[in-house]
């Protein structure tokens, strides 16, 4: 049980060191701009207003409580995790694209 009270640094940590290395196999000629304006539209705006539309409609159809309500409202707008890196990096399926 006392190494769980260390976990949060350490995994804070090891995700620095993955996101790191995937930043370090990125080079100008991998930028794709049309690539990076359709995932920052969909992320950014179109997935917090699916999140928002589910909640309305949750609502509609059962009561939530205000509180399972603001939990998925935050799930449609924190980043994205990085094990995706981790997963894009195993499978070489260009990380750097990933993030």
């Amino acid at each position: 049980m006392s190494s769980l009270a260390v976990f949060p640094a350490t995994y804070t940590l090891l995700g620095m060191m993955i996101i790191g290395m995937t930043l370090s196999q990125v080079t100008l000629s991998a930028w794709d701009s049309r690539f990076v304006a359709t995932c920052v539209g969909l992320r950014y705006l179109m997935w917090p207003l699916v999140m928002l539309v589910a909640v309305l409609v949750l609502q509609w159809v059962s009561p939530l409580s205000t509180e399972l309500a603001m939990a998925l409202l935050l799930i449609g707008v924190v980043p994205m995790a990085a094990n995706v890196v981790v997963v894009a990096m195993e499978l070489g399926i260009q990380p750097q694209k990933v993030r």
